[in-house]
Protein backbone atom coordinates (compact mmCIF):
# COMPACT_ATOMS: atom_id res chain seq x y z
CA UNK A 1 0.00 0.00 0.00
CA UNK A 2 1.40 3.97 -0.92
CA UNK A 3 1.35 6.32 1.59
CA UNK A 4 -0.88 8.25 -1.03
CA UNK A 5 -3.40 4.82 -0.85
CA UNK A 6 -2.90 5.08 3.41
CA UNK A 7 -3.79 8.63 3.18
CA UNK A 8 -6.69 8.31 1.37
CA UNK A 9 -8.16 5.50 3.96
CA UNK A 10 -7.28 7.19 7.00
CA UNK A 11 -9.11 10.44 5.40
CA UNK A 12 -12.58 8.82 5.98
CA UNK A 13 -11.75 8.08 9.56
CA UNK A 14 -12.00 10.14 12.43
CA UNK A 15 -9.39 8.55 13.78
CA UNK A 16 -5.45 8.94 13.69
CA UNK A 17 -3.33 6.63 12.53
CA UNK A 18 -1.84 6.54 16.40
CA UNK A 19 -5.41 5.93 17.91
CA UNK A 20 -6.05 2.90 14.85
CA UNK A 21 -2.69 1.13 16.26
CA UNK A 22 -3.26 2.27 19.77
CA UNK A 23 0.20 3.65 21.04
CA UNK A 24 0.91 7.43 21.92
CA UNK A 25 1.85 10.07 19.51
CA UNK A 26 5.42 9.61 21.29
CA UNK A 27 5.54 6.03 20.16
CA UNK A 28 8.74 4.46 19.08
CA UNK A 29 9.33 2.38 16.06
CA UNK A 30 9.54 -0.20 17.90
CA UNK A 31 6.25 -0.17 19.68
CA UNK A 32 4.45 1.03 16.33
CA UNK A 33 5.78 -2.26 14.50
CA UNK A 34 4.80 -4.78 18.17
CA UNK A 35 1.40 -2.72 17.59
CA UNK A 36 0.61 -3.53 13.94
CA UNK A 37 1.92 -7.11 14.45
CA UNK A 38 -0.36 -7.96 17.34
CA UNK A 39 -3.79 -5.70 15.94
CA UNK A 40 -3.26 -7.50 12.27
CA UNK A 41 -3.11 -10.98 13.71
CA UNK A 42 -6.30 -10.24 15.50
CA UNK A 43 -7.80 -8.79 12.99
CA UNK A 44 -6.85 -10.96 9.98
CA UNK A 45 -9.80 -12.03 7.99
CA UNK A 46 -8.88 -15.68 7.81
CA UNK A 47 -9.11 -15.64 11.82
CA UNK A 48 -12.46 -14.24 11.62
CA UNK A 49 -14.61 -15.86 9.43
CA UNK A 50 -17.49 -15.26 11.19
CA UNK A 51 -17.55 -11.26 10.67
CA UNK A 52 -15.24 -11.33 7.23
CA UNK A 53 -15.92 -7.42 6.19
CA UNK A 54 -15.51 -5.74 9.38
CA UNK A 55 -11.88 -7.80 9.34
CA UNK A 56 -10.88 -6.74 6.29
CA UNK A 57 -12.38 -3.46 7.07
CA UNK A 58 -10.24 -3.24 10.22
CA UNK A 59 -7.32 -4.66 8.16
CA UNK A 60 -7.21 -1.74 5.45
CA UNK A 61 -6.95 0.47 8.69
CA UNK A 62 -4.41 -1.07 10.70
CA UNK A 63 -2.72 -1.07 7.63
CA UNK A 64 -3.14 2.56 6.45
CA UNK A 65 -1.82 3.13 9.78
CA UNK A 66 1.15 1.59 10.07
CA UNK A 67 2.11 2.34 6.86
CA UNK A 68 2.00 6.24 7.66
CA UNK A 69 3.73 5.98 10.36
CA UNK A 70 6.79 3.72 9.47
Amino acid sequence: MSKDDATAILQQQQETPYQILGVSANATKAEIKKAFRTLIILWHPDKNQHRIQEAEAMSKKIIAAYTILS
